[in-house]
């Protein structure tokens, strides 16, 4: 899990070079993630977030895909976001 947040990095920085038959896998591996997104550490989770967006900007522009599967996740972490902001 701890190479997990480096990962996503790496993918959202290089998605636009991403093959588009990739581009399915991909998401769908990133759609698994985000549904268990409250058992992942925030930066893994907001990583898995960013990198989606990263990849429907690039390669999975063509798509057509509803980014509601993603934004969810995202708003479900602002909670989260603002707890670990008001301990430091």
């Amino acid at each position: 899990a701890e190479i997990l947040p480096p990962t996503l990095e790496g993918l959202a920085k290089f998605s636009h070079l991403i093959n588009m038959d990739a581009v399915m896998d991909l998401l769908a591996v990133l759609k698994d993630l985000l549904k268990r997104v409250h058992s992942l550490p925030l930066d893994a989770a907001l990583n898995s977030v960013l990198t989606a967006f990263q990849t429907l900007q690039g390669p999975g522009r063509e798509l057509q895909i509803d980014q509601k599967e993603y934004v969810a996740p995202l708003y479900s972490q602002l909670p989260r976001l603002c707890t670990v902001t008001d301990s430091l």
